[in-house]
């Protein structure tokens, strides 16, 4: 590691260094919000969300430069195929494999090999289609407050990002989709009884968290040339935030520690070298996880605990031997009763 010089560390440098934070950070909240939401609603690893992020980017640029369309029907334009792309693989390859399982968990990982196999053909079709760079062309001024030098694109960004995020957040929690979307999440089977059709429920997630998509990879090929593997990076970091925050948390809280990673990223190149700041991110997160997790041990029980001899036939049921009858179904009606009340 390069370790930064002394006379990095000024006010002038820190700020500088917030602002493309908070640049960086917006980008990995808009898609850690919506491949989280696909994720965590539907358990579809849907990796391909990468490719049609960079699909879109691609066509966004291509529709711009080559025929003259405005950035934002370019925007919406593009975004439109990305979300039928994304709805369509849901309906006739995830839903029909996840049926044939059985079960949401069951298929996590077939999912996530079809998934695989769909981004690969995508990446493949843009690299064959896009030969040539892409060099995109707009307008944009240089926008300076104090020390802080950004451009207006890249203000209009962050702007954006956080309005459609505020969005969609207000959709999962004032709106009659929002509360499908959260009874699907908690028990789909039991939705069923309440009128709720979780396919099209998947459908409407799917095209959420695509939207959210490509707005940032729209944004993103405006500043530099689209990459056919732009999404990948940007795809990993929003796993992260995503599984940290955690399924039941509203799309702010994911969008904050997203934000706050890109800050982490961008913080940490006053003290290495901008190649480790990855790295830096990543082993902050793994000691917050083994924190937590050690935080849920209780040592105490584990530094008293003995072996003791058990006692032929004893088991986890009540005095021994095997459990009661009424256990399980007992654990599950509560499940299921906690699931209809939220």
């Amino acid at each position: 590691m390069v370790l930064a010089a002394a006379s990095d560390l000024t006010v002038n440098n820190i700020a500088q260094l917030t602002a493309d934070g908070v640049v960086q950070g917006s980008t990995y909240a808009l898609v850690a919000v919506g491949f989280g939401m696909i994720i965590h609603i539907t358990h579809r690893f849907h990796i391909a969300y990468a490719a049609i992020y960079a699909l879109t980017a691609f066509l966004a640029a291509q529709l711009q430069t080559a025929y003259g369309v405005g950035f934002v029907p370019a925007l919406a334009i593009a975004t439109l195929v990305g979300v039928v792309i994304a709805v369509v693989v849901e309906r006739i390859v995830y839903a029909p494999l996840a049926n044939r399982l059985g079960t949401r968990e069951g298929s996590l990982f077939p999912v996530f090999i079809a998934s695989l196999g769909i981004s690969t053909a995508i990446e493949a079709l843009i690299n064959i289609v896009w030969t040539q760079p892409i060099t995109n062309t707009i307008d944009v001024t240089a926008v300076s407050w104090g020390p802080i030098h950004l451009t207006s694109l890249r203000i209009e960004s962050i702007v954006v990002t956080w309005v459609a995020i505020a969005v969609v957040g207000a959709l999962l929690k004032w709106t009659r989709y929002g509360r499908m979307i959260r009874a699907v999440r908690v028990n789909a089977p039991l939705s069923v009884d309440f009128g709720i059709r979780p396919a099209a429920v998947f459908s409407l997630v799917f095209a959420v968290g695509t939207v959210l998509g490509g707005i940032g990879a729209v944004f993103l090929a405006a500043q530099s040339a689209p990459q056919s593997d732009m999404g990948e990076n940007l795809v990993l970091y929003g796993i992260t935030a995503a599984f940290i925050a955690g399924a039941s948390r509203s799309p702010l809280v994911i969008a904050a520690l997203a934000l706050l990673m890109g800050l982490i990223q961008s913080w940490s190149t006053l003290f290495v070298s901008s190649a480790w700041s990855s790295f830096v991110i990543f082993a902050l997160l793994l000691l917050y996880v083994m924190g937590k997790s050690a935080r849920r041990v209780h040592w105490n029980a584990v530094l008293r605990r003995r072996p003791t001899a058990s006692a032929p036939g004893a088991g986890p049921g009540p005095g021994g031997g095997r459990p009661t009858a009424g256990t399980a179904p007992a654990v599950q009606s509560s499940e299921l009763g906690l699931a209809t009340k939220r």
